[in-house]
Protein backbone atom coordinates (compact mmCIF):
# COMPACT_ATOMS: atom_id res chain seq x y z
CA UNK A 1 0.00 0.00 0.00
CA UNK A 2 2.80 2.21 0.87
CA UNK A 3 4.64 1.69 -2.56
CA UNK A 4 1.24 1.80 -4.72
CA UNK A 5 1.31 5.57 -2.92
CA UNK A 6 4.62 6.44 -3.41
CA UNK A 7 4.22 5.53 -7.24
CA UNK A 8 1.44 7.57 -7.88
CA UNK A 9 2.77 10.67 -5.76
CA UNK A 10 6.18 10.52 -8.21
CA UNK A 11 3.89 10.17 -10.82
CA UNK A 12 1.94 13.29 -9.79
CA UNK A 13 5.04 15.28 -9.65
CA UNK A 14 6.17 14.43 -12.77
CA UNK A 15 3.17 15.06 -14.51
CA UNK A 16 3.48 18.66 -12.60
CA UNK A 17 6.93 19.11 -14.04
CA UNK A 18 5.38 18.73 -17.45
CA UNK A 19 2.65 21.11 -16.89
CA UNK A 20 5.27 23.51 -15.48
CA UNK A 21 7.68 22.97 -18.17
CA UNK A 22 4.90 23.02 -21.06
CA UNK A 23 3.48 26.67 -19.98
CA UNK A 24 6.77 27.88 -19.65
CA UNK A 25 7.79 26.83 -23.12
CA UNK A 26 4.62 28.16 -24.17
CA UNK A 27 5.21 31.79 -24.62
CA UNK A 28 8.52 31.23 -26.78
CA UNK A 29 6.46 28.45 -28.81
CA UNK A 30 3.87 30.91 -29.72
CA UNK A 31 6.18 33.58 -30.22
CA UNK A 32 8.30 31.47 -32.40
CA UNK A 33 4.94 30.82 -34.60
CA UNK A 34 3.79 34.73 -34.63
CA UNK A 35 7.52 35.78 -35.34
CA UNK A 36 7.61 38.50 -38.15
CA UNK A 37 9.16 37.78 -41.66
CA UNK A 38 12.47 38.89 -42.51
CA UNK A 39 12.80 42.52 -43.92
CA UNK A 40 12.52 42.19 -48.05
CA UNK A 41 15.46 44.32 -49.52
CA UNK A 42 14.20 46.00 -52.49
CA UNK A 43 15.90 47.99 -55.14
CA UNK A 44 13.60 50.26 -57.20
CA UNK A 45 13.81 48.19 -60.73
CA UNK A 46 12.68 44.92 -58.05
CA UNK A 47 9.57 46.93 -56.57
CA UNK A 48 8.41 47.75 -60.16
CA UNK A 49 8.97 44.10 -61.28
CA UNK A 50 6.68 43.10 -57.99
CA UNK A 51 4.02 45.18 -58.75
CA UNK A 52 3.77 44.20 -62.53
CA UNK A 53 3.18 40.82 -61.65
CA UNK A 54 0.55 41.49 -59.04
CA UNK A 55 -1.01 44.88 -60.14
CA UNK A 56 -4.81 44.89 -61.21
CA UNK A 57 -4.98 47.43 -63.42
CA UNK A 58 -2.70 45.52 -65.20
CA UNK A 59 -4.32 42.64 -65.36
CA UNK A 60 -7.44 44.85 -66.04
CA UNK A 61 -5.73 46.44 -68.91
CA UNK A 62 -4.40 42.75 -70.29
CA UNK A 63 -7.98 41.53 -69.76
CA UNK A 64 -9.34 44.53 -72.48
CA UNK A 65 -6.73 43.42 -74.78
CA UNK A 66 -7.95 39.86 -74.81
CA UNK A 67 -11.47 41.52 -75.10
CA UNK A 68 -10.52 43.06 -78.25
CA UNK A 69 -8.61 40.41 -79.55
CA UNK A 70 -11.53 38.22 -79.71
CA UNK A 71 -13.90 40.57 -81.01
CA UNK A 72 -11.24 40.86 -84.27
CA UNK A 73 -12.18 37.14 -84.66
CA UNK A 74 -15.55 37.45 -84.55
CA UNK A 75 -15.31 39.83 -87.17
CA UNK A 76 -13.02 38.14 -89.63
CA UNK A 77 -14.80 34.40 -88.81
CA UNK A 78 -17.77 36.55 -91.24
CA UNK A 79 -15.19 36.24 -94.08
CA UNK A 80 -14.84 32.63 -94.12
CA UNK A 81 -17.54 30.05 -94.72
CA UNK A 82 -19.99 29.24 -91.63
CA UNK A 83 -20.61 24.97 -91.33
CA UNK A 84 -22.65 23.77 -88.71
CA UNK A 85 -23.30 19.83 -88.12
CA UNK A 86 -27.24 18.89 -87.32
CA UNK A 87 -28.74 16.41 -85.72
CA UNK A 88 -32.16 15.84 -84.40
CA UNK A 89 -34.80 13.54 -83.55
CA UNK A 90 -38.26 14.32 -83.24
CA UNK A 91 -41.38 12.19 -82.12
CA UNK A 92 -45.25 13.72 -83.79
CA UNK A 93 -47.54 12.73 -80.76
CA UNK A 94 -50.52 13.91 -83.11
CA UNK A 95 -49.80 13.74 -87.23
CA UNK A 96 -52.04 15.13 -89.71
CA UNK A 97 -50.89 12.38 -92.48
CA UNK A 98 -51.52 9.66 -89.70
CA UNK A 99 -54.68 10.25 -89.76
CA UNK A 100 -55.55 10.16 -93.34
CA UNK A 101 -54.52 7.36 -93.94
CA UNK A 102 -56.18 5.53 -91.31
CA UNK A 103 -59.55 7.35 -92.47
CA UNK A 104 -58.53 6.72 -96.08
CA UNK A 105 -57.91 3.14 -95.49
CA UNK A 106 -60.35 2.29 -93.85
CA UNK A 107 -63.35 3.98 -96.02
CA UNK A 108 -62.16 2.54 -99.11
CA UNK A 109 -62.36 -1.27 -97.08
CA UNK A 110 -65.92 -0.91 -96.23
CA UNK A 111 -66.71 0.33 -100.18
CA UNK A 112 -65.16 -2.70 -101.12
CA UNK A 113 -62.11 -1.26 -102.37
CA UNK A 114 -59.30 -2.92 -100.44
CA UNK A 115 -56.91 -3.35 -102.54
CA UNK A 116 -56.63 0.50 -103.44
CA UNK A 117 -56.59 0.70 -99.81
CA UNK A 118 -54.41 -1.29 -98.67
CA UNK A 119 -52.26 -0.02 -101.51
CA UNK A 120 -52.17 3.61 -100.41
CA UNK A 121 -51.45 2.70 -96.69
CA UNK A 122 -48.37 0.66 -97.42
CA UNK A 123 -47.34 3.20 -100.61
CA UNK A 124 -43.63 4.70 -99.39
CA UNK A 125 -44.78 8.08 -99.03
CA UNK A 126 -47.83 7.37 -96.79
CA UNK A 127 -45.10 5.70 -94.35
CA UNK A 128 -42.91 8.87 -94.70
CA UNK A 129 -45.68 11.37 -94.12
CA UNK A 130 -47.26 9.15 -91.50
CA UNK A 131 -44.43 8.07 -89.30
CA UNK A 132 -44.31 9.65 -86.02
CA UNK A 133 -40.53 9.09 -85.70
CA UNK A 134 -38.01 11.14 -88.01
CA UNK A 135 -34.40 11.62 -87.25
CA UNK A 136 -32.55 14.43 -89.18
CA UNK A 137 -28.37 14.52 -89.86
CA UNK A 138 -26.79 17.13 -92.19
CA UNK A 139 -24.45 19.73 -92.57
CA UNK A 140 -25.38 23.29 -93.15
CA UNK A 141 -23.18 25.45 -94.73
CA UNK A 142 -23.30 29.46 -96.04
CA UNK A 143 -21.14 31.49 -97.31
CA UNK A 144 -21.69 35.35 -97.33
CA UNK A 145 -20.79 36.90 -101.06
CA UNK A 146 -21.60 40.85 -100.61
CA UNK A 147 -22.26 42.80 -97.74
CA UNK A 148 -22.20 46.40 -98.81
CA UNK A 149 -18.62 46.80 -96.96
CA UNK A 150 -20.32 45.84 -93.63
CA UNK A 151 -17.85 43.20 -93.07
CA UNK A 152 -14.34 44.29 -93.98
CA UNK A 153 -15.39 47.80 -92.08
CA UNK A 154 -15.94 45.57 -88.91
CA UNK A 155 -12.48 43.96 -89.28
CA UNK A 156 -11.00 47.46 -90.09
CA UNK A 157 -13.10 48.78 -86.28
CA UNK A 158 -11.37 45.81 -84.50
CA UNK A 159 -8.10 45.85 -85.02
CA UNK A 160 -8.14 49.59 -84.65
CA UNK A 161 -9.99 48.59 -80.91
CA UNK A 162 -6.85 45.98 -80.27
CA UNK A 163 -4.76 49.32 -81.23
CA UNK A 164 -6.08 51.01 -78.97
CA UNK A 165 -6.82 48.46 -75.78
CA UNK A 166 -2.58 47.93 -76.52
CA UNK A 167 -1.66 52.16 -76.13
CA UNK A 168 -4.04 51.84 -72.85
CA UNK A 169 -2.03 49.00 -71.60
CA UNK A 170 1.29 50.88 -72.84
CA UNK A 171 -0.07 53.73 -70.48
CA UNK A 172 -1.60 51.45 -67.48
CA UNK A 173 2.22 49.97 -66.96
CA UNK A 174 3.77 53.59 -67.66
CA UNK A 175 1.56 55.32 -64.74
CA UNK A 176 2.28 51.84 -62.39
CA UNK A 177 5.81 52.59 -62.82
CA UNK A 178 5.74 56.01 -62.18
CA UNK A 179 3.39 55.47 -59.12
CA UNK A 180 5.41 52.84 -57.63
CA UNK A 181 8.71 55.22 -58.12
CA UNK A 182 6.29 58.01 -56.19
CA UNK A 183 5.51 55.62 -53.73
CA UNK A 184 8.69 54.62 -52.88
CA UNK A 185 10.70 57.81 -53.17
CA UNK A 186 7.67 59.22 -50.55
CA UNK A 187 8.78 56.54 -48.41
CA UNK A 188 12.38 57.30 -48.70
CA UNK A 189 11.80 61.19 -47.93
CA UNK A 190 9.35 60.42 -44.81
CA UNK A 191 12.24 58.04 -43.42
CA UNK A 192 15.23 60.61 -43.80
CA UNK A 193 12.55 63.45 -42.79
CA UNK A 194 11.99 61.03 -39.68
CA UNK A 195 15.84 61.17 -39.40
CA UNK A 196 15.85 64.97 -38.96
CA UNK A 197 12.99 64.88 -36.68
CA UNK A 198 14.93 62.77 -34.55
CA UNK A 199 18.14 64.89 -35.09
CA UNK A 200 16.65 67.88 -34.41
CA UNK A 201 15.30 66.30 -31.19
CA UNK A 202 18.47 64.71 -30.02
CA UNK A 203 19.83 68.76 -30.55
CA UNK A 204 17.24 70.43 -28.74
CA UNK A 205 17.96 67.64 -25.80
CA UNK A 206 21.45 68.38 -26.00
CA UNK A 207 20.92 72.35 -25.54
CA UNK A 208 18.49 71.90 -23.15
CA UNK A 209 21.34 70.01 -21.08
CA UNK A 210 23.67 72.94 -21.65
CA UNK A 211 21.39 75.47 -20.46
CA UNK A 212 20.73 73.42 -17.26
CA UNK A 213 24.03 73.13 -16.72
CA UNK A 214 24.69 76.93 -17.22
CA UNK A 215 21.47 77.62 -14.80
CA UNK A 216 23.54 75.52 -12.11
CA UNK A 217 26.84 77.92 -12.60
CA UNK A 218 24.55 80.71 -12.59
CA UNK A 219 25.26 82.12 -16.22
CA UNK A 220 21.87 82.05 -17.94
CA UNK A 221 18.60 83.31 -16.75
CA UNK A 222 15.73 81.05 -15.68
CA UNK A 223 14.11 82.52 -18.93
CA UNK A 224 16.58 80.17 -21.09
CA UNK A 225 16.47 77.18 -19.45
CA UNK A 226 12.68 77.42 -19.65
CA UNK A 227 12.71 78.25 -22.96
CA UNK A 228 15.27 75.03 -23.85
CA UNK A 229 12.68 73.09 -21.99
CA UNK A 230 9.74 74.23 -24.64
CA UNK A 231 11.87 73.25 -27.17
CA UNK A 232 12.46 69.71 -26.21
CA UNK A 233 9.04 69.32 -25.50
CA UNK A 234 7.76 71.00 -28.95
CA UNK A 235 9.90 68.99 -31.06
CA UNK A 236 8.51 65.48 -29.73
CA UNK A 237 5.48 65.86 -31.58
CA UNK A 238 7.59 66.65 -34.45
CA UNK A 239 9.25 63.69 -33.92
CA UNK A 240 5.98 61.06 -33.59
CA UNK A 241 4.65 62.80 -36.83
CA UNK A 242 7.86 62.43 -38.62
CA UNK A 243 7.51 58.44 -37.88
CA UNK A 244 3.84 58.31 -38.33
CA UNK A 245 4.05 60.08 -41.65
CA UNK A 246 7.07 57.24 -43.07
CA UNK A 247 5.03 53.93 -41.83
CA UNK A 248 2.28 55.54 -43.31
CA UNK A 249 4.14 55.98 -46.65
CA UNK A 250 5.81 52.38 -45.79
CA UNK A 251 2.41 50.96 -45.70
CA UNK A 252 0.90 52.57 -49.12
CA UNK A 253 4.05 50.76 -50.78
CA UNK A 254 3.14 47.65 -49.51
CA UNK A 255 -0.25 47.87 -50.66
CA UNK A 256 0.70 49.04 -53.97
CA UNK A 257 3.42 45.90 -53.79
CA UNK A 258 0.48 43.60 -52.72
CA UNK A 259 2.75 42.65 -49.63
CA UNK A 260 1.83 42.09 -46.36
CA UNK A 261 1.18 44.31 -44.21
CA UNK A 262 3.55 43.40 -41.68
CA UNK A 263 6.64 43.01 -43.69
CA UNK A 264 9.58 45.01 -42.97
CA UNK A 265 10.69 46.55 -46.38
CA UNK A 266 14.70 47.43 -46.79
CA UNK A 267 14.11 50.33 -49.93
CA UNK A 268 18.00 49.93 -51.29
CA UNK A 269 17.70 52.10 -54.14
CA UNK A 270 18.23 55.21 -51.44
CA UNK A 271 18.16 59.62 -52.49
CA UNK A 272 21.94 60.59 -52.78
CA UNK A 273 21.91 64.12 -51.90
CA UNK A 274 25.38 65.85 -53.49
CA UNK A 275 26.45 69.07 -53.36
CA UNK A 276 27.53 69.76 -57.08
CA UNK A 277 24.86 71.42 -59.16
CA UNK A 278 23.34 69.07 -61.50
CA UNK A 279 24.72 65.92 -59.97
CA UNK A 280 22.71 62.95 -59.85
CA UNK A 281 20.52 63.58 -57.04
CA UNK A 282 19.57 60.21 -56.94
CA UNK A 283 20.67 56.70 -57.85
CA UNK A 284 18.06 55.10 -59.72
CA UNK A 285 17.61 52.40 -62.13
CA UNK A 286 19.75 53.08 -64.86
CA UNK A 287 17.63 51.77 -67.45
CA UNK A 288 14.32 54.07 -66.44
CA UNK A 289 16.77 57.31 -66.27
CA UNK A 290 18.66 56.54 -69.86
CA UNK A 291 15.00 56.35 -71.36
CA UNK A 292 15.28 58.79 -73.95
CA UNK A 293 12.29 61.58 -73.60
CA UNK A 294 10.10 61.73 -76.61
CA UNK A 295 8.04 64.92 -76.21
CA UNK A 296 5.98 64.81 -79.96
CA UNK A 297 2.69 65.65 -78.91
CA UNK A 298 1.41 63.26 -81.90
CA UNK A 299 3.11 59.97 -80.54
CA UNK A 300 1.69 60.18 -77.10
CA UNK A 301 -0.90 57.22 -75.95
CA UNK A 302 -2.97 59.38 -75.23
CA UNK A 303 -3.54 60.88 -78.49
CA UNK A 304 -2.84 57.68 -80.52
CA UNK A 305 -5.69 55.87 -78.48
CA UNK A 306 -7.97 58.63 -79.21
CA UNK A 307 -7.18 58.53 -82.61
CA UNK A 308 -7.38 55.12 -82.84
CA UNK A 309 -11.24 55.76 -81.22
CA UNK A 310 -11.98 57.62 -83.72
CA UNK A 311 -10.85 55.44 -86.51
CA UNK A 312 -13.46 52.72 -84.51
CA UNK A 313 -16.33 55.69 -84.75
CA UNK A 314 -15.69 55.69 -88.82
CA UNK A 315 -15.77 52.39 -89.38
CA UNK A 316 -18.82 52.17 -87.39
CA UNK A 317 -20.49 54.72 -89.39
CA UNK A 318 -19.45 52.61 -92.97
CA UNK A 319 -21.11 49.59 -91.15
CA UNK A 320 -24.31 51.63 -90.45
CA UNK A 321 -24.46 52.96 -93.84
CA UNK A 322 -23.61 49.89 -95.43
CA UNK A 323 -27.38 48.13 -94.03
CA UNK A 324 -28.58 50.16 -97.05
CA UNK A 325 -27.27 48.14 -99.74
CA UNK A 326 -28.58 44.73 -100.62
CA UNK A 327 -26.24 41.25 -98.86
CA UNK A 328 -26.02 38.32 -100.95
CA UNK A 329 -25.22 35.14 -99.16
CA UNK A 330 -24.90 31.56 -100.52
CA UNK A 331 -26.18 28.51 -98.29
CA UNK A 332 -25.78 25.05 -99.00
CA UNK A 333 -28.04 22.16 -96.72
CA UNK A 334 -27.11 18.45 -96.82
CA UNK A 335 -29.67 16.20 -94.55
CA UNK A 336 -30.33 12.37 -94.39
CA UNK A 337 -33.86 11.85 -92.76
CA UNK A 338 -34.70 8.38 -91.56
CA UNK A 339 -38.01 7.48 -90.42
CA UNK A 340 -37.35 4.82 -87.34
CA UNK A 341 -40.03 2.19 -86.58
CA UNK A 342 -42.55 2.36 -83.78
CA UNK A 343 -40.87 1.32 -80.64
CA UNK A 344 -37.12 1.86 -82.24
CA UNK A 345 -35.15 5.54 -81.41
CA UNK A 346 -32.68 5.46 -84.86
CA UNK A 347 -32.83 3.55 -87.94
CA UNK A 348 -29.86 0.95 -87.97
CA UNK A 349 -29.65 0.36 -91.36
CA UNK A 350 -27.65 3.46 -93.27
CA UNK A 351 -29.77 2.84 -96.80
CA UNK A 352 -33.05 4.29 -95.08
CA UNK A 353 -31.40 7.36 -94.51
CA UNK A 354 -32.67 9.41 -97.43
CA UNK A 355 -30.27 12.17 -98.80
CA UNK A 356 -31.80 15.77 -99.10
CA UNK A 357 -29.23 18.36 -100.81
CA UNK A 358 -30.59 22.03 -101.72
CA UNK A 359 -28.46 25.25 -102.53
CA UNK A 360 -29.42 28.59 -102.61
CA UNK A 361 -28.79 31.76 -103.19
CA UNK A 362 -30.12 34.82 -101.67
CA UNK A 363 -30.44 38.24 -101.67
CA UNK A 364 -31.70 41.03 -99.36
CA UNK A 365 -32.99 44.77 -100.15
CA UNK A 366 -33.61 46.59 -97.16
CA UNK A 367 -37.07 48.31 -98.62
CA UNK A 368 -38.58 49.91 -95.56
CA UNK A 369 -37.41 49.56 -91.91
CA UNK A 370 -40.00 52.57 -90.18
CA UNK A 371 -36.33 55.22 -89.98
CA UNK A 372 -34.27 52.31 -88.09
CA UNK A 373 -31.30 52.79 -90.25
CA UNK A 374 -31.76 56.52 -90.87
CA UNK A 375 -31.64 56.54 -86.88
CA UNK A 376 -28.56 54.38 -86.62
CA UNK A 377 -26.72 56.56 -89.34
CA UNK A 378 -27.85 59.81 -87.27
CA UNK A 379 -26.57 57.99 -84.19
CA UNK A 380 -23.33 57.44 -85.76
CA UNK A 381 -22.66 60.49 -87.18
CA UNK A 382 -23.06 62.29 -83.76
CA UNK A 383 -20.70 59.32 -81.94
CA UNK A 384 -18.26 60.56 -84.97
CA UNK A 385 -18.33 64.17 -84.27
CA UNK A 386 -17.88 63.91 -80.91
CA UNK A 387 -14.90 61.44 -81.54
CA UNK A 388 -13.30 64.19 -83.74
CA UNK A 389 -13.71 66.73 -80.49
CA UNK A 390 -12.46 64.16 -78.10
CA UNK A 391 -9.30 63.59 -80.36
CA UNK A 392 -9.21 67.66 -80.68
CA UNK A 393 -9.45 67.70 -76.96
CA UNK A 394 -6.93 64.90 -76.28
CA UNK A 395 -4.41 66.78 -78.59
CA UNK A 396 -4.31 70.27 -76.74
CA UNK A 397 -4.50 68.43 -73.58
CA UNK A 398 -1.11 66.47 -74.84
CA UNK A 399 0.61 69.69 -75.64
CA UNK A 400 -0.08 71.52 -72.81
CA UNK A 401 1.38 68.22 -70.68
CA UNK A 402 4.29 68.08 -72.32
CA UNK A 403 5.30 71.82 -71.56
CA UNK A 404 4.09 71.36 -68.16
CA UNK A 405 6.06 68.29 -67.77
CA UNK A 406 9.32 70.09 -68.97
CA UNK A 407 8.50 72.79 -67.42
CA UNK A 408 8.16 71.10 -63.62
CA UNK A 409 11.61 69.42 -64.66
CA UNK A 410 13.05 72.18 -64.79
CA UNK A 411 11.96 74.27 -61.99
CA UNK A 412 12.99 71.13 -60.36
CA UNK A 413 16.25 71.62 -60.88
CA UNK A 414 16.87 74.60 -60.51
CA UNK A 415 15.12 74.35 -56.54
CA UNK A 416 17.91 71.05 -56.59
CA UNK A 417 20.82 73.25 -57.35
CA UNK A 418 19.80 76.55 -55.14
CA UNK A 419 19.43 73.75 -52.59
CA UNK A 420 22.90 72.85 -53.00
CA UNK A 421 25.56 73.37 -50.48
CA UNK A 422 22.78 75.14 -48.40
CA UNK A 423 22.56 71.94 -45.55
CA UNK A 424 26.12 71.87 -45.35
CA UNK A 425 26.28 75.71 -44.55
CA UNK A 426 23.50 75.15 -42.40
CA UNK A 427 25.40 72.51 -40.03
CA UNK A 428 28.27 74.42 -39.79
CA UNK A 429 25.98 77.50 -38.37
CA UNK A 430 24.43 75.32 -36.17
CA UNK A 431 27.87 73.84 -35.15
CA UNK A 432 29.13 77.19 -34.48
CA UNK A 433 26.00 78.25 -32.68
CA UNK A 434 26.27 75.48 -30.46
CA UNK A 435 29.79 76.54 -29.51
CA UNK A 436 29.10 80.38 -29.01
CA UNK A 437 26.17 79.07 -26.43
CA UNK A 438 28.50 77.21 -25.08
CA UNK A 439 30.61 79.78 -24.21
CA UNK A 440 27.96 82.45 -23.41
CA UNK A 441 28.59 84.21 -27.02
CA UNK A 442 25.27 83.26 -28.37
CA UNK A 443 21.78 83.52 -26.94
CA UNK A 444 18.94 80.53 -26.22
CA UNK A 445 17.38 82.47 -29.74
CA UNK A 446 20.09 82.39 -31.82
CA UNK A 447 21.00 78.37 -31.45
CA UNK A 448 17.21 77.76 -31.82
CA UNK A 449 16.64 79.57 -35.30
CA UNK A 450 20.08 77.85 -36.19
CA UNK A 451 18.84 74.53 -35.57
CA UNK A 452 15.16 75.58 -37.37
CA UNK A 453 17.58 76.63 -40.16
CA UNK A 454 19.28 73.22 -40.37
CA UNK A 455 16.52 70.99 -40.20
CA UNK A 456 14.90 73.46 -43.06
CA UNK A 457 17.40 72.84 -45.56
CA UNK A 458 17.60 68.98 -44.57
CA UNK A 459 14.26 68.63 -45.16
CA UNK A 460 14.07 70.94 -48.65
CA UNK A 461 17.30 69.43 -50.21
CA UNK A 462 15.75 65.47 -49.95
CA UNK A 463 12.78 66.96 -51.04
CA UNK A 464 14.03 68.78 -53.93
CA UNK A 465 16.18 65.53 -54.72
CA UNK A 466 12.76 63.51 -54.79
CA UNK A 467 10.95 65.95 -56.97
CA UNK A 468 13.82 65.77 -59.49
CA UNK A 469 14.25 62.43 -59.67
CA UNK A 470 10.34 62.09 -60.60
CA UNK A 471 10.09 64.75 -62.93
CA UNK A 472 12.72 62.92 -64.81
CA UNK A 473 11.23 60.05 -64.52
CA UNK A 474 7.84 61.02 -65.74
CA UNK A 475 9.11 63.04 -68.75
CA UNK A 476 11.06 59.38 -69.45
CA UNK A 477 7.56 57.98 -69.64
CA UNK A 478 5.87 60.96 -70.86
CA UNK A 479 4.96 59.28 -74.35
CA UNK A 480 3.17 56.21 -72.83
CA UNK A 481 1.72 58.14 -69.71
CA UNK A 482 -1.99 59.34 -69.29
CA UNK A 483 -2.92 63.05 -69.39
CA UNK A 484 -2.07 64.23 -65.92
CA UNK A 485 -4.11 66.69 -63.93
CA UNK A 486 -2.00 69.94 -64.24
CA UNK A 487 1.24 67.45 -64.34
CA UNK A 488 2.49 67.89 -60.56
CA UNK A 489 3.71 64.73 -58.59
CA UNK A 490 3.10 66.54 -55.21
CA UNK A 491 5.16 66.31 -52.19
CA UNK A 492 4.87 63.74 -49.25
Amino acid sequence: MTTRLFTSSMTFRHLRRGVLAAVVAWPSLTFAQSAPPPPLTLTLADAIRMAERTSEVLRIARAATDRATGQQLQARSRLLPQVNGIASYQRAIQLQFEEITKRLGSSDTTSGGGDAAGGFADSPLARVFASPNTVVLGVNASQALYSGGRISAGIAAAEAGIRAASLGQQSARAQLVLDIAQAYFDAQVAAQLAVIAESSFVQAERALRQTQVAREVGNVAEFDLIRARVQRDNARPAVIGARSQRDIALLRLRQLLNVPLQQSLVLSTSIEVGAAPGADALAVSRELLAMEPDTSVLRRAPVRQAEELLRIQEKQLAIVKGQRLPALELSSAYQRFAYPAEGTLLESNWQYYFPNWTVSLGIAVPFFTGGRIKGEIVAAQASLAEARERYEQTRKAAALDQELAIAQLVQAEAELAASAGTDEQAARAYAIAEVRFAEGLATQLELAQTRVDLETARAYRVQSARDVALARLRLALLRDLPLSAGGTTGRP
